[in-house]
């Protein structure tokens, strides 16, 4: 996979991808942005619903895709989420 060093003891994965079922708008979006940031994964691996095809389809070596969604409320929306629609 590629992985880009920003400093010398510090690494940040270019290989996962996360995203979120709410709009970027929303809790999801914020979530997904604190994650990368503690995960050391680039910012830019953040995708939003609409995008995931797309960039599944131009971003090379993707080793995994992460969801991540608050429970807060009704904690329904990855369970009501139509995964096709992506």
């Amino acid at each position: 996979g590629t992985i880009h060093r920003i400093e010398l003891s510090k690494v940040k994965r270019s290989d996962i991808l996360v995203g979120y079922l709410d709009s970027p708008a929303k809790s999801g979006s914020h979530l997904a942005r604190l994650y990368v940031d503690e995960a050391s994964i680039y910012v830019s691996n953040v995708v939003e619903k609409g995008k995931l095809s797309e960039t599944l389809n131009d971003i090379e070596n993707i080793q995994a895709l992460l969801f991540l969604d608050d429970f807060v409320g009704t904690g329904k929306s990855a369970s009501d989420y139509d995964f096709r629609s992506c």
